[in-house]
């Protein structure tokens, strides 16, 4: 477990709970003020553009109080997952094509095509298979979450150490999906790297540029550090 609640972004609860409570780790006692008039009235406003954080920021906030670092990367990531949904909405991302292209025209195809198959090729259980279709109309999370960072210039690559690869989708895939363990020090890296990613895109979203704090923390030194 790792104790993380000094690291709640400053107004996160002022958006999301009847009991407000304050730290301001992230953006510096400094700005505090600062970052109250500039964030929360764009918070606000993008409530009524249809880009409402609430969920996503009570993810956040819940992410950083579970027991296990398992459950705390996972929560993060539904967290992240909020934003992406959110963002490929509002540009019309979330599917590959229109619902009625795809229902009217690449569905019935594939369709048939599986059934066409399984008589003449190769016997396995179709029905299953046809339940996957509507599927394969969502764009990808690692194609929208690319979109995402850099609509927000945030280069996730400096985020690991050079000439690593960015391996937090694949790391969330492994808890989520597979039976396995993740090694501990490989997900105590990754649950930094996420939380770190959150908050710069928490902020950027709310109209705050001034990364200094977390550019410069001792996470962020952790996290681009390589292994022996």
């Amino acid at each position: 477990m790792i104790a993380t609640n000094s690291r709640v972004i400053g107004l996160c609860y002022q958006f999301v709970s009847s009991e407000p409570e304050f730290n301001s780790d992230i953006v510096g006692s400094h700005n505090t003020l600062k970052f109250i008039k500039q964030s929360l009235p764009k918070f606000r406003k993008l409530k009524t553009e249809n880009f409402d954080l609430t969920k996503a920021l009570r993810y956040y906030i819940s992410g950083l109080e579970m027991p296990y670092l398992e459950a705390e990367f996972s929560t993060l990531f539904t967290s992240l997952e909020c934003i992406k949904s959110l963002y490929a909405k509002q540009i019309k991302i979330d599917k590959i094509v229109s619902s009625n292209k795809f229902k009217n025209k690449i569905s019935d195809a594939i369709k048939k095509e599986i059934i066409r198959l399984n008589e003449n090729v190769i016997d396995f259980p179709e029905d299953e298979m046809i339940k996957k279709i509507p599927e394969l109309n969502r764009t990808s999370i690692s194609t929208i979450i690319d979109k995402l960072t850099i609509e927000y210039n945030i280069e996730l690559k400096s985020f690991y150490p050079k000439k690593e690869n960015v391996t937090l989708i694949n790391t969330r895939n492994r808890i989520t999906h597979d039976s396995k363990n993740v090694e501990m020090n490989i997900l105590f890296k990754e649950y930094f790297r996420l939380r770190m990613l959150l908050e710069i895109l928490i902020l950027k979203i709310l109209g705050w540029d001034d990364l200094t704090k977390l550019l410069q923390s001792d996470e962020m030194q952790l996290v681009t550090l390589k292994d022996d």
